[in-house]
């Protein structure tokens, strides 16, 4: 395993597999070794592997309920919504499951239930560059046509902030587009 992981870690995606594959041989109930493939296929871009070896990780320890990715990959949101449901209910500080749920029931034009489970990716991770803008973008099309073009064009450039939010997101909550958390005052302009 530890082989894999540090190939997984330099990118060489074909050895990080060889060795999974081998730890699979060696130890055939060890979830971790399987997720570890999984993951790696994923990052190939393979996502029917992914899923195999994810589901048979999820088989040995439901904790490992992580292919919803690998779902919403091949265009199944329904059953990324279903796996990441799975995977928050199994551990509800889980980032990536409501990252994905949030991406799927965008996908799927559920804006209103996707905007919680991005706050809370996001909440749960929130040194993560890459939930952080996929947030942003997710707030601008949650407020597009309730809040002014320029007040949108200023809300996706500005950085997040949680659990207080920019003036533009405050008058995009006082909209009623965004959560009431979004109405709290952030304490570096409570002092000016």
């Amino acid at each position: 395993m530890n082989r894999g992981n540090a190939y997984d870690g330099t990118g060489e995606l074909d050895q990080a597999i060889a060795e999974f594959t081998k730890a699979i041989d060696l130890a055939p109930k060890l979830a971790l070794a399987y997720a570890s493939r999984g993951a790696a296929y994923a990052k190939k871009g393979d996502p029917d592997q992914t899923i195999a070896d994810a589901s048979k990780a999820i088989e040995l320890d439901p904790k490992y309920a992580l292919r919803g990715w690998a779902y919403a990959k091949k265009g199944d949101p329904d059953q990324t919504i279903a796996d990441a449901s799975k995977a928050i209910e199994l551990d509800p500080k889980l980032a990536m499951a409501y990252n994905n749920r949030a991406a799927a029931y965008f996908k799927v034009g559920r804006a209103a239930q996707g905007l919680p489970d991005a706050e809370k990716a996001l909440e749960l991770a929130p040194g993560n560059e890459h939930q952080a803008k996929h947030l942003r973008r997710k707030r601008a099309v949650r407020a597009r046509g309730r809040v002014s073009s320029e007040k949108i064009r200023i809300a996706r450039s500005e950085p997040v902030r949680s659990p207080a939010f920019s003036a533009s997101w405050r008058a995009a909550a006082t909209l009623g587009v965004v959560g009431a958390d979004a109405r709290q005052r952030p304490a570096n302009e409570a002092a000016q």
